[in-house]
């Protein structure tokens, strides 16, 4: 079984890495029309940008770093840049480039894991998105 864990950013300056990670995620809308987000982790509550909230894959880059829904990952072989998303109607985590819809099984067999790297993340480096999100 698969661990289950979220990531988010910190809408509060925090000492050293904004990126929150946890187990839970929650987000309260309130009557004004605004809404909170955030994320559980062993100290409490931390509030994030909504936007910047990625649940953990399963699965890791070749350097060993874990994999979330809004990472940045690219081929190091073709220089393809791919974006993980969550696909409503596979049920599955994907990677989409500007050329494909790739389903993490597909890279395991086809691509190989062995090229493929952590980047970035959309929400800090959207500009590295450039060409997937024409």
């Amino acid at each position: 079984m698969r661990e289950i864990k979220f990531r988010g950013y910190a809408e509060e300056s925090l000492i050293g890495n904004q990126w929150v990670f946890g187990n839970g995620v929650w987000k309260i809308k309130y009557t004004d029309g605004t809404a909170d987000v955030g994320v559980h982790r062993d100290s409490g509550w931390e509030i994030v940008h909504e936007e910047s909230v990625g649940q953990y894959t399963g699965w890791e880059d070749e350097d060993g770093y874990d994999i979330y829904e809004g990472d940045i990952l690219m081929n190091l072989s073709s220089g393809e840049v791919y974006l993980v998303i969550w696909d409503d109607e596979g049920g599955m985590f994907c990677l989409q480039s500007e050329k494909e819809l790739l389903d993490f099984w597909d890279v395991d067999e086809d691509i190989g894991w062995r090229w493929m790297y952590k980047v970035g993340t959309e929400f800090e480096h959207p500009h590295l998105l450039e060409r997937v999100k024409e």
